[in-house]
């Protein structure tokens, strides 16, 4: 068996940030939000998952740490951005 590669600590975040990018599907745009995120890239959505990822990055972990810190986060607003969407769809704001 081939002993396990030790992922440098300066690699994580690219390594989150390439298997977000493949996971969004979306042509690259979350690797562009990462590479440019002055630019617009038209993906609001892209460029959250972006800032999700560097805000909850911590370069003093490993990269397992940091995986788990960022799918945490990431349940999270998936879990607050499905109670607005059944909040819009079932529950408008009457006015």
């Amino acid at each position: 068996m081939p002993a396990k590669k030790k992922v440098k600590k300066d690699d994580s975040l690219m390594i989150m940030i390439r298997a977000a990018d493949k996971a969004y599907d979306s042509d690259g745009v979350v690797m562009s939000y990462f590479e440019e995120p002055d630019e617009d890239w038209g993906d609001t959505l892209a460029k959250f998952i972006v800032l999700e990822l560097k805000d909850t990055f911590d370069s003093k972990e490993g990269l397992q740490k940091n995986l788990d810190a960022a799918a945490s986060q990431m349940y999270r607003a998936a879990s607050q951005l499905t109670a607005v969407a059944h909040a819009l769809a079932h529950n408008p704001v009457e006015g």
